[in-house]
């Protein structure tokens, strides 16, 4: 059971070779703002992808700090016809809890 002032470290064995992380470098504001890694997820970019890098950055990081019912929520088919999509709603469902919120650089204290 843990207690207070215990810290949780997690390893993980990654093979010698070559790794691509693709992740969006935000601050962690549950530890006092340092840097951390956000998923990455795809935003829209308008017509020719015509948006300032600004904009783009704005929306990339709203886009990494949505929970996983905003992601359902945007993602599910809807309107007179949703009973139709159950099917592919209870995947996208799935898949809406299947991604993790954050990738945090800082371990895990107790207090």
């Amino acid at each position: 059971e843990p207690e207070i002032g215990d810290c949780r470290v997690k390893v993980e064995y990654v093979t010698d070779g070559p790794a691509t992380i693709l992740a969006l470098q935000m601050k962690d504001k549950q530890h006092g703002g340092d840097h951390t890694f956000g998923p990455y997820r795809s935003v829209p970019r308008g017509c020719c992808g015509g948006l300032p890098d600004s904009e783009l950055k704005r929306l990339r990081l709203a886009a990494a700090k949505k929970d996983a019912d905003e992601l359902y929520e945007e993602e599910r088919c809807g309107g007179p016809f949703s009973c139709l999509c159950g099917c592919c709603n209870i995947v996208t469902w799935i898949f809406s809890r299947a991604q993790s919120p954050m990738f945090s650089l800082v371990p895990q204290i107790y207090s």
